[in-house]
């Protein structure tokens, strides 16, 4: 009685998904652990992370899984790019122990760089996609999305008062950009289900929830996200209903400004709208305006005119600069920079044409524009492993549309 074969191809694709899945799952889950339970997330997830890693170069190093030679050049000019980051951490981290904030130790940076990014990189780059298995990680990522998601909004409603902090909705590792973010990531998951026919009232119903939260968070990076992702989904599909809903919106914000401000403020003490008028109308200093930034920006620039040619650091004084392409030229110098900014160029073009003609993984190129803009005011280029999947993800997906 023969036994059911199993294609070793088919075992490499289950890497995969659980890669991405993992990474996923990890970032959002950190958001509403306390933080001695982040730090356990952390072990547990990188620990079954590096016994996937092990179990998938076992079976390509020793030619089990079917390898194509892939021939994109942006994908080349990516790898490029990694290494030259990866040894600017190496020489930062490991030979002139720079002095540094993010991580508890300087082993720990090199680490998650090659957990989360470098590795992640090669099994989505290599091991062939599955039409399906890439729509399955879809809809897991959702779930995952709006199961994190309830859980904070639960908390909140038990023990509102734990969860404001300066006016703006958020504690402990919940930080205000993480569940501004966390909203605008369910709020594109609701305009995927609306367009792929899904339920019009869950939907829009989910959308709503999203947008809410991210407004209740009160960090503007995640708004800005917000608006990118509606327009550039208005751009893809040229769908009137999604203007106008911005438009009517924003409308209503304007003409009952003042009603719904009070009642944020005298009902939970969120100053979340209070802080986008000062925003837009109140602020004068750059470095206010920046939530303190424009010290980083300034400090950064500085060492990129300095260190033109090779680079200066992934940090500044001890911190991270919290913009993705500043890090990306005071990391790796001016061919570094460049290199990565005309990446993230075409990889939005290509994202545009995958999702003009492919509307299958809307929610895949939405949460590339999310995380770009994510990356333009916070984390660094180390602690941000869903940019990174979704970058890969779009750029190959758009590869094999093109074969196809």
């Amino acid at each position: 009685m023969g036994g059911i074969k199993i294609s070793k191809t088919d075992v490499a694709q289950k890497i995969q998904m659980l890669v991405v899945v993992l990474l996923f799952s990890f970032d959002f889950f950190t958001y509403i652990t306390t933080e001695e339970n982040s730090v356990l997330v952390r072990l547990l997830t990188y620990a079954v992370l590096l016994c996937l890693y092990m179990f998938y170069v076992r079976y390509y190093v020793f030619g089990y899984v079917e390898r194509k030679k892939n021939k994109d050049v942006q994908t080349v000019l990516l790898f490029v790019f990694l290494c030259f980051y990866l040894v600017r951490l190496v020489v930062d981290t490991l030979l002139k122990n720079v002095y540094q904030e993010i991580f508890t130790n300087n082993y720990t940076a090199v680490f998650m760089f090659l957990n989360s990014v470098i590795f992640p990189f090669f099994i989505i780059s290599i091991v062939s996609l599955n039409h399906e298995n890439m729509l399955k990680i879809q809809t897991y990522c959702g779930v995952i999305s709006i199961v994190c998601l309830v859980s904070a909004l639960i908390g909140f409603y038990r023990t509102p008062e734990d969860y404001i902090t300066g006016g703006r909705v958020g504690a402990g590792n919940l930080d205000t950009i993480s569940l501004g973010h966390l909203g605008t990531t369910v709020a594109m998951l609701g305009l995927y289900w609306y367009d792929t026919g899904k339920s019009r009232l869950l939907s829009v119903s989910v959308v709503l929830l999203g947008i809410a939260t991210a407004f209740f968070a009160g960090s503007r990076g995640p708004i800005v996200a917000l608006a990118a992702c509606f327009l550039f989904f208005f751009l893809i599909k040229k769908n009137w209903k999604i203007l106008f809903f911005m438009f009517f919106t924003s409308a209503i914000l304007a003409l009952f400004f003042e009603e719904i401000n009070s009642f944020l403020i005298e009902t939970w003490d969120v100053h979340s709208l209070q802080r986008f008028y000062d925003t837009l109308f109140e602020m004068d200093d750059v470095d206010e305006l920046t939530s303190g930034r424009g010290e980083l920006y300034a400090a950064a620039w500085q060492n990129i005119l300095d260190y033109p040619l090779f680079g200066y650091s992934f940090v500044t004084d001890g911190k991270y600069v919290h913009n993705f392409v500043l890090e990306a030229f005071m990391a790796t110098g001016l061919i570094g920079g460049f290199l990565f900014c005309g990446i993230n160029v075409c990889t939005f073009i290509r994202t545009f044409l995958l999702l003009r003609g492919d509307k299958s993984f809307l929610f895949f190129g939405l949460l590339f524009v999310q995380y770009f803009f994510y990356a333009m005011f916070s984390r660094s280029m180390i602690t941000l492993p869903v940019y990174w999947l979704m970058l890969f993800l779009v750029n190959r997906l758009y590869v094999n549309n093109k074969i196809k």
